[in-house]
C-alpha cells in the first residue's frame, strides 16, 4: 500500500499461523505476547489472520495487547485462512470452533474481546461456558443482528444486503467502517483488499443472510461473568443504541462509552480502548455483584422413541 495508508507491512515479525480441527476444517489462529493471562480476541465479519499484520494501527494494537497477555486471535470457519465452507456458520459452529482453537492453544480459561458481530456469540458462549471465561469485553457490538419491532437500534437485512452488493471490496468501503479515514484514498483501496482477502461478496452475503437469526436478548440476564461493554459515541456502524441495551440488560456490566464515529478499534483512539481492556483485565473486582433470581441457560432434550409401550414389554422394566 502506499505510503500514509496505515497498511504498510510492520518490521515486528508476524506470529506464526496454526491450525486448529473442528468438524472436519481446519481453523487458522495465532498465539503471541508476554502475559500470563489469556486474551482471546474474537474475528468481526470479516478478517484475516496474517493480513491483520499488514495493517499497521491493528498490528500495533495487537503488540500493546501482547505485552500484557498471552493473545489468542483466529479467523472463523469460512474467512481468511480458515477452511471454506458451503453456507454460513451458526453461532453454535462458531462456539465450537472457539473450544477447538482454544483446546489447540492450550488455553483452559481466558478474557473474551469480541468486537462488533462478534459479541453475540461471546455472550452465548460466556453463558453456555462460564468456566472457559475469565472475562468478557464487547466493543460496538450489539444483542440482535438486524431491525425488529422491537430492537430499533440495527439495520434491516435488505439494507445491509444492498450496502455489500454496493461497497464490498471496494474503496466505497472502509469510510463505512472509519469516517475518519473517509478522505485517506491508499486506506480505502487498503481496506477494499483486506475485504477481498477475507471473504468474497457471496460469502459475505451469506453471512448476513444467516445473521439474521442472530438474537441473544434472552441470554444476557445470564452471563455470569464481570463484563465490559465499549461503544463509541457516534458509531455509525453499529449506533451507541445498542451497546446501551447491552449494559442495561447484562448483570452488572460496566459500560464505557468513548468520544469518536471510527467503528473499527484500532482507528480513532485505540489507545483508550487498549488501555480499557488492561484495566479491566487486571481489576479483581470492577464491582460489587448485585443480587439475581436463580437463573441459568440451559439445554432440554426431549426423545419421542416409536413404539415405546411394545418395546418396554420386550425388553423388561429394567432394561427399558
Amino acid at each position: 500500500a502506499a505510503q500514509g495508508s496505515g497498511m504498510n507491512e510492520p518490521a515486528a515479525a508476524v506470529p506464526e499461523t496454526r491450525y486448529a480441527e473442528t468438524d472436519g476444517l481446519s481453523i487458522a489462529y495465532q498465539v503471541f505476547g508476554s502475559g500470563t493471562q489469556d486474551l482471546i480476541v474474537l474475528p468481526p465479519i470479516f478478517s484475516h489472520v496474517e493480513a491483520n499484520w499488514q495493517y499497521e494501527p491493528y498490528a500495533h494494537m495487537l503488540r500493546r495487547l501482547g505485552e500484557r497477555f498471552r493473545v489468542i486471535i483466529f479467523d472463523k470457519r469460512g474467512q481468511g485462512l480458515s477452511d471454506r465452507f458451503e453456507g454460513a456458520p451458526s453461532l453454535e459452529q462458531r462456539m465450537d470452533d472457539l473450544q477447538a482453537v482454544m483446546a489447540a492453544a492450550g488455553s483452559t480459561r481466558a478474557v473474551m474481546f469480541a468486537s462488533s458481530e462478534a459479541g453475540p456469540m461471546a455472550a452465548l458462549f460466556t453463558a453456555t461456558y462460564p468456566a472457559r471465561v475469565d472475562k468478557l469485553i464487547l466493543y460496538a457490538s450489539m444483542a440482535r443482528f438486524t431491525r425488529a419491532p422491537d430492537y430499533p437500534h440495527r439495520p434491516t437485512l435488505d439494507r445491509m444486503l444492498a450496502i455489500v452488493a454496493q461497497t464490498w471490496g471496494t474503496p466505497q468501503s472502509g469510510p463505512l467502517f472509519a469516517p475518519g479515514r473517509a478522505d485517506d484514498v491508499p486506506w480505502c483501496e487498503a481496506i477494499a483488499r483486506y475485504e477481498r482477502l477475507s471473504a468474497s461478496p457471496s460469502a459475505i452475503r451469506r453471512v448476513l443472510i444467516a445473521n439474521d437469526l442472530i438474537d441473544v436478548r434472552a441470554v444476557l440476564p445470564q452471563i455470569r461473568r464481570q463484563t465490559l461493554i465499549i461503544h463509541r459515541r457516534d458509531d455509525r456502524t453499529v449506533t451507541c443504541a445498542n451497546g446501551r441495551y447491552l449494559a442495561d440488560h447484562v448483570p452488572d456490566a460496566v459500560y464505557l462509552e468513548l468520544p469518536g464515529a471510527d467503528h473499527l478499534a484500532p482507528e480513532g483512539d485505540s489507545g483508550a480502548i487498549v488501555d480499557a481492556i488492561v484495566r479491566f483485565g487486571a481489576a479483581e473486582a470492577v464491582r460489587a455483584p448485585e443480587q439475581h433470581a436463580e437463573r441459568w441457560l440451559a439445554t432440554e432434550l426431549f426423545i419421542d422413541i416409536a413404539g415405546p409401550t411394545e418395546l418396554a414389554a420386550r425388553t423388561g422394566d429394567r432394561e427399558w
